[in-house]
């Protein structure tokens, strides 16, 4: 009561501060109830005295498997995507024992599978519309003894009876350097030799050995020597060599 006088506002309302009723959208809900679903059967205004949607509870439809619930949700329709396809082997078909109806349980055709009519395919062909066709997931790779492996060569058929690609068994195992060999599958390193020149001679290493293939050993050569070698020839790995290069040139008159 304000100023003597009563201010009565519908259901849903509420008295501003200027006593003018107005939507009081809390008031406003969605009904809930098990195995049931809201279904709109008003769309307020938002103004006063509609300020509500209005909603009533419809029972949720347990479909079978077949069918769905229709845009409703009055009634179950037919979902041939639902329909469950037998899986038959190789050489067999699918064929249609009786057919579904336009009716909810009932929708799917009654499958089973039989061995296909007339002339059997080649290997690795199946049966689609009473013809030959290749199955390559039928194809079988082929078995290689460890520890080779099999490597696709060609993979486009060469033929048309022909649907698998051609195989080729190779050696998977890793070609060693010089300096190594193959323990199972890896590489190991020989035992190397130790880094020896003649006497007089001085070992002088160029590229340090690491112990991996391909570097398990110094790298080295001899330099230097106590022996003098004639004219014509230079000490190489502590012997005396011809050089050319070295001989003297005659001087003409």
């Amino acid at each position: 009561m304000t100023g003597g006088k009563n201010y009565t506002c519908s259901p849903y309302t509420i008295l501003d501060q200027n006593n003018v009723c107005v939507c009081d959208f809390n008031f406003c809900v969605i009904p809930e109830a098990p195995n049931s679903r809201a279904k709109k059967t008003h769309e307020a205004t938002k103004v006063v005295p509609d300020c509500c949607d209005t909603y009533i509870l419809v029972s949720v439809l347990n479909c079978p498997q077949d069918s769905v619930p229709n845009a409703d949700g009055t009634e179950c329709i037919c979902d041939k995507t639902r329909c469950p396809i037998p899986q038959c082997a190789l050489g067999d078909v699918v064929h249609v024992i009786h057919a579904g109806v336009d009716k909810a349980g009932m929708c799917c055709d009654s499958l089973e599978c039989v061995p296909e009519s007339g002339p059997s395919c080649a290997p690795y062909h199946v049966r689609v519309d009473g013809q030959c066709v290749c199955a390559p997931e039928t194809c079988l790779v082929p078995f290689c003894p460890p520890p080779m492996v099999p490597v696709v060569v060609d993979p486009v058929p060469s033929s048309p009876d022909d649907c698998c690609p051609r195989y080729t068994c190779i050696d998977e195992r890793p070609r060693c350097p010089e300096d190594s060999y193959l323990v199972e599958t890896e590489c190991v390193c020989f035992t190397c030799q130790p880094n020896v020149c003649q006497d007089g001679v001085q070992v002088v290493v160029t590229r340090k050995g690491t112990n991996t293939p391909d570097s398990c050993c110094d790298v080295y050569h001899c330099e230097g020597s106590n022996t003098s070698c004639p004219i014509g020839s230079q000490l190489v790995d502590g012997n005396c060599v011809c050089d050319a290069t070295t001989c003297p040139m005659p001087q003409c008159d």
